[in-house]
């Protein structure tokens, strides 16, 4: 079992098309109250581009006009992130999952993903091998975090 984004399936794909594998939503603590984990880039234009105007129109395009938008998250095979555009994943097979999480997800300021990434896991195996306790694990991921 692995907790991952929508992005994680073209990998698994790649690495064993023969793989038979389901996809189901995250557990919850409170299933009245489901969080979940967001995962997006956030999209800008350099102070220094020529045609800042036209990146800034595109940026705005994709994330706004939901026709661009329903073609773009097709391309890239995840869920969009318009509110309109959700529930016309909500059932989708293998994207309905992340489609209903995505009204739930909440996010974190990562200064650096790398050390972030890193960190957790490093705690994690650590844990799995005994070399860190649970307590012992999440000091560690605060402390590089911070």
């Amino acid at each position: 079992m692995i907790f991952n984004y929508g992005s994680a399936i073209s990998e698994i794909k790649n690495r064993n098309q023969n793989l038979s594998y389901g996809i189901a939503l995250m557990p919850q603590i409170n299933k009245n109250n489901p969080v979940n984990q967001a995962s997006y880039w956030g999209l800008t234009v350099s102070k220094q581009s020529k045609n800042a105007g036209w990146a800034w129109d595109f940026i705005t395009a994709v994330t706004t006009d939901q026709t661009i938008a329903d073609s773009y998250a097709k391309a890239l095979n995840e869920c969009p992130a318009l509110r309109p555009l959700i529930a016309k994943y909500i059932n989708d097979p293998v994207l309905g999952v992340f489609a209903s999480q995505a009204l739930t997800a909440r996010d974190w300021p990562q200064p650096d993903d790398n050390i972030a990434s890193q960190a957790f896991s490093y705690a994690i195996n650590s844990t799995l091998t005994g070399r860190l306790t649970s307590s012992q694990a999440l000091e560690y991921i605060r402390n590089k975090i911070r």
